[in-house]
């Protein structure tokens, strides 16, 4: 048995995937729950495409010897498939084996919010900031949870808390808009926006920064369309275009939505008809 499962690493190693596969279901013919047979079978299924072939027999392999290396590829397989409460079962059999390691906790929490085990996910994360109170993601996921649960007090709450850890982080500011949107305090939300977005200003931007300040700045334009700002909806769109002119197709079309729900007619027509002479 040793022999194949040898055979089938080095065929592995070597790019032979077909002889792996072939070694590996040879031990297997000796050894129906052989552990290093199911697993590197799973592997090739897995980069084949059959994912869900490839869980069931990670599943098979980890039941005879569980461990927190197996039970994680187990997970991460069921999150290829957004199976995300098996993948959550198997991060927190994962935890178990492994004495709390708190990377694996933050990933059986994240899964857990996935698969909308919001209470689930909220006990996690509370434990990790008990842990690691200057665990900014986990405080700043709090927020989020807790205002997706319509529980404004303990959004501020963790809000607060994650602006103490780092007031100047995008995440964190972003959050606060966002927060301040949802409880439907729009001048306050916009005017954050507008902070957000200037904070963001340099002379000369890293691809990174770029990226970054196009993000917000279109987040702000939607969110001057929205609430009928559409001049300066307009002026939003129209930076992007300056600043990463790839952008100005996408743009344009934001810009002929802005006039269009302005109800300015003929500037939304101008502007396609224009957009649509220069295809």
């Amino acid at each position: 048995v040793e022999a194949w499962v040898m055979l089938g690493r080095l065929s592995k190693v070597g790019q032979d995937n077909a002889a792996s596969e072939k070694a590996y279901k040879k031990v297997l013919e000796l050894d129906a729950d052989n552990e290093d047979a199911l697993t590197g079978l799973a592997m090739a299924a897995a980069e084949s495409g059959d994912v869900a072939g490839a869980a069931a027999m990670l599943e098979k392999a980890s039941s005879k010897n569980p461990n927190p290396r197996a039970m994680a590829q187990l997970a991460e397989m069921y999150e290829q498939m957004k199976d995300f409460r098996n993948a959550a079962k198997a991060w927190q059999k994962a935890l178990d084996l492994s004495g709390g390691n708190p990377e694996i906790k933050r990933q059986l929490a994240n899964n857990l919010v996935m698969g909308d085990q919001l209470d689930d996910a909220i006990r996690v994360y509370e434990e990790l900031v008990e842990d690691e109170p200057k665990d900014l993601g986990s405080v700043l996921r709090l927020s989020q949870i807790y205002r997706q649960k319509k529980n404004y007090d303990k959004a501020r709450d963790f809000a607060k808390k994650a602006r103490e850890l780092d007031g100047t982080n995008l995440d964190v500011r972003f959050n606060d808009v966002v927060l301040l949107e949802t409880e439907g305090k729009t001048t306050e939300a916009l005017a954050l926006m507008k902070e957000t977005v200037e904070s963001t200003s340099r002379r000369s931007y890293l691809p990174q920064e770029k990226s970054t300040r196009v993000m917000l700045l279109e987040r702000l334009g939607v969110m001057q369309r929205t609430y009928e700002q559409f001049p300066d909806a307009i002026k939003s769109f129209e930076e992007i275009m300056t600043l990463d002119p790839a952008t100005s197709s996408k743009m344009q079309a934001q810009i002929v939505e802005t006039y269009h729900q302005a109800k300015d007619f003929t500037k939304a027509c101008l502007l396609y008809t224009s957009d649509a002479a220069d295809e």
